[in-house]
């Protein structure tokens, strides 16, 4: 399904776990609790998307297009998405963990309550995104852009923040620092 047009399509529920969607054109489409686990999606279009509580696990999301979609509750442990984009998209209580974020785009994004324990996100744009009750445990943020962005009640324990731009943060109630420090 390389290439593959499947704009505004309705998908709830597929089975594509492994399935080669590079550079598909899923715009809009509805992938809500789709079995998308180590899918290839490689540049692909999946702006505005739907795909709340879907399982993108081991998933590949280079340089892929994810800008507005509804991504709460989805599963996006151990993914690859360097460069991509999840501008101003819904992650709400989605897991990233052990994931490689490197150089993303999550400006204006909602991720309260996500999981990004043990994350790359080196390099990542989180410009005025909503970032509050992350759990961030062990991650690398090194050289990430979080000017404006709230980091209220987040859990940053053991995180790097070396290079970061912290201009205009908000910290209320965050849990930063060393463990056993």
């Amino acid at each position: 399904m390389h290439r593959a047009i499947l704009a505004d399509a309705r998908l709830d529920g597929a089975f594509l776990s492994g399935a080669n969607l590079n550079l598909a054109d899923l715009k809009r489409a509805s992938l809500l609790s789709a079995d998308l686990r180590g899918a290839l999606l490689y540049g692909a279009d999946l702006s505005l998307a739907h795909l709340g509580d879907a399982n993108l696990s081991g998933a590949r999301l280079q340089n892929a297009k994810l800008g507005g979609a509804e991504l709460w509750r989805t599963n996006l442990s151990g993914v690859l998405a360097r460069g991509a984009s999840f501008a101003g998209a819904d992650l709400r209580e989605a897991d990233l963990q052990l994931a490689n974020f490197q150089a993303a785009n999550f400006q204006r994004s909602d991720l309260r309550g996500a999981r990004l324990t043990n994350g790359g996100f080196m390099g990542v744009n989180f410009a005025s995104a909503n970032l509050a009750q992350i759990h961030a445990f062990n991650a690398d943020f090194l050289a990430a852009d979080f000017t404006d962005a709230r980091l209220v009640n987040a859990d940053l324990r053991n995180v790097r923040l070396d290079g970061a731009d912290l201009t205009c943060t908000q910290f209320d109630n965050a849990v930063i620092g060393r463990v056993g420090t």
